[in-house]
């Protein structure tokens, strides 16, 4: 949860932490308002899992462009309008039909995502011009987590609101580089809305 703009930008993480905690959840609205500072982990085991995770993040990323896809990279965002613009980036990006969008960027003025990544499907285009996606998300577990499939579901539901219909699927490619595909319609309660 941020406070971005004077406005409560919520992603599908802050729906993952309140499922888990709801304590959690006001504890980073208190964050969010500047009244309380989020403790920082220092910890030398989360620094290794953070580097390990964003290692196997861009061995997947190197992978797909050794198969000779291309792939469009999304920048960071940390204002509104910074999101609005990656979210503009990403739309374009499916309009040209990347075959990988690397960190897309959605945002709806209240909740904001990032998908690892997004691969161009051969669905026909839409009628505005679009390409179809799915979402993929890396994750070192080997083991698919619930949490991992409510991030996908928001992704899945932001990619509806974009080209007009659900994916099919969402994936996680796990920590040991098997990637785990789910049909969303079996996904359907796992979204916020």
């Amino acid at each position: 949860m941020q406070f971005v703009d004077s406005s409560h930008i919520f992603s599908p993480s802050d729906l993952v932490n309140h499922l888990a905690c709801e304590h959690l959840t006001q504890l980073n609205q208190l964050v969010a308002a500047g009244e309380l500072v989020r403790p920082v982990d220092e910890r030398s085991e989360t620094q290794l899992i953070r580097e390990l995770g964003d290692k196997h993040e861009l061995r997947y990323l190197a992978a797909l462009r050794e198969q000779g896809l291309s792939v469009v990279e999304i920048s960071n965002a940390k204002s509104h309008i910074e999101l609005e613009a990656r979210h503009a980036e990403t739309v374009e990006a499916m309009r040209s039909g990347a075959d990988v969008i690397f960190q897309a960027t959605f945002f709806d003025g209240r909740w904001r995502g990032h998908a690892d990544f997004l691969l161009r499907t051969d669905a026909p285009l839409t009628a505005d011009g679009l390409h179809h996606y799915e979402p993929y998300d890396t994750k070192l577990a080997r083991n698919e987590k619930v949490s991992a499939l409510v991030q996908l579901a928001d992704y899945a539901h932001h990619l509806e609101s974009i080209q007009g219909r659900h994916p099919e699927r969402v994936h996680i490619v796990l920590g040991d580089d098997r990637i785990s595909s789910f049909n969303t319609r079996d996904l359907s309660g796992f979204h916020r809305r």
